[in-house]
């Protein structure tokens, strides 16, 4: 079936699994508006250097136990390192393995959303909350809300502050190419605080296609921060949308580490609705091959005295593309904002491209906004510099490249998984770039 087709029938499977009312409903809008906009294409602004079908050219299978090949967690580390937070959400296809005992007594709801949506003490929050944020022209994410069966529920009460990340990871390894949808849904009362960190991965060569949508709701003084690690197989693809509303007083911090994957779309918005918001948003793609990475953003500063920064790095090499559009939208009510916007790439191959589009739009007088990018090769001179100083050319290179993604790495407050992008990063410049160090 083509990737249309598996959307609708997997629609029509979903609908027969008695989920509440309410969310029936929204699901029959989102098939709706789904096939009403259909997959993106160039002709459609935001996806102008990403032309989706012509990547989205196999069959499909629908998502079924019989596809599922046995997937241990031994298997998971070896991709991306020891799973160490003792607060975990596993799903190894479609069977989420659970570990939050520690939780529980604080309040705290940290489980699979098809568990939540069977439970009615739960079901209030997500029927307050669920697809109300996520409401731009973007079919694919209206495909998500038809189609989704898995994905996590986190909710924190007010004043809890957790001190331990939690992790979650999303694997699956098939027999043929699927298309699957997770949902997550993540709310924050006021003066709550939490580290999350998501992986996305794909063990097999089929050609998966995983459609990624989170909600994130920040109360009055809650913080939230987001690690993301996407390290997919080479013919996997991945489009990762995640909304962030904010309230007074407000933090959220996202990192996006894009590794892997055939193509890689992320869809990274912020909107600020009270005053006093901080947002950050960092990221670092390192590509080779033929591979594809696409960051899109967007921070909304709807309140005054409001403040974003904004800095993404990426490295590139063989036919790889990377794609950077990055959009600050300030209201002519948000005065006194003070917004940063920044990215910078290296191209270590002449084949690698990279198209950047830094876009301010600015409605108020009263703002401090900056925004610019850059697009090179490796620096000869101080290339030149470390092998005059007795070191060889490819390990020079690859000190070189390390130091271009640090100020990414420095960001990185929880130490395991700042130890897991370093070993990662390494790995992939010896390996796929012949970098030593």
């Amino acid at each position: 079936m083509t990737l249309e087709q598996t959307i609708h029938r997997q629609f029509a499977e979903v609908s027969k699994l008695g989920f509440p009312e309410s969310l029936d409903k929204k699901r029959k809008q989102g098939i709706e508006k789904f096939l009403e906009l259909g997959l993106p294409t160039k002709k459609d602004e935001e996806w102008k250097y990403l032309h989706l079908p012509s990547f989205v050219k196999h069959n499909f299978s629908e998502v079924t136990n019989s596809e599922n090949l046995p997937l241990t967690t031994e298997e998971i580390s070896q991709k991306i390192g020891e799973i160490q937070s003792q607060n975990k959400l596993i799903f190894k296809g479609e069977t989420p393995d659970l570990e939050n005992a520690s939780l529980q007594e604080k309040g705290v709801v940290f489980i699979p959303i098809s568990k939540a949506l069977e439970d009615t003490q739960y079901q209030s929050i997500i029927e307050k909350y669920l697809g109300n944020i996520a409401q731009e022209d973007m079919s694919l994410s209206f495909a998500n809300l038809a189609t989704f069966t898995k994905g996590y529920f986190l909710y924190v009460p007010k004043n809890v502050v957790l001190q331990e990340p939690l992790e979650v990871v999303f694997a699956q390894k098939t027999a043929s190419a699927v298309y699957s949808s997770v949902r997550n849904l993540v709310v924050l009362e006021e003066s709550s605080s939490v580290s999350l960190q998501e992986t996305h991965l794909s063990l097999n060569d089929s050609g998966n296609f995983t459609n990624a949508v989170t909600e994130v709701y920040l109360g009055q003084n809650a913080q939230v921060e987001i690690l993301k690690l996407q390290n997919d197989s080479q013919s996997s693809m991945l489009v990762d949308s995640c909304f962030i509303g904010q309230q007074k007083d407000s933090i959220a911090k996202v990192f996006t580490f894009s590794f892997g994957g055939k193509v890689t779309r992320n869809n990274l918005h912020f909107y600020q609705n009270q005053t006093g918001c901080h947002s950050f948003l960092n990221g670092l793609s390192l590509l080779t091959d033929a591979q594809c990475v696409d960051h899109h953003t967007l921070v909304h500063h709807k309140a005054e005295d409001c403040q974003s920064h904004e800095n993404y790095k990426g490295i590139f090499d063989g036919t790889s593309k990377g794609i950077f559009n990055g959009k600050v939208l300030v209201d002519s009510s948000a005065q006194r904002i003070n917004a940063f916007q920044q990215n910078d790439n290296v191209l270590l191959s002449d084949s690698a491209s990279i198209n950047t589009k830094p876009q301010l739009e600015i409605f108020a007088d009263d703002v401090k906004c900056s925004h610019g990018c850059t697009i090179g090769q490796m620096d000869e001179d101080a290339l030149f510099y470390l092998q005059s100083r007795g070191l060889p050319k490819n390990e020079a290179k690859g000190l070189l490249m390390l130091a271009f993604c640090s100020q990414i790495l420095e960001e990185i407050k929880v130490s395991s998984f700042k130890e897991k992008i370093h070993q990662i990063l390494s790995e992939k410049l010896h390996a796929s770039l012949d970098l030593e160090f």
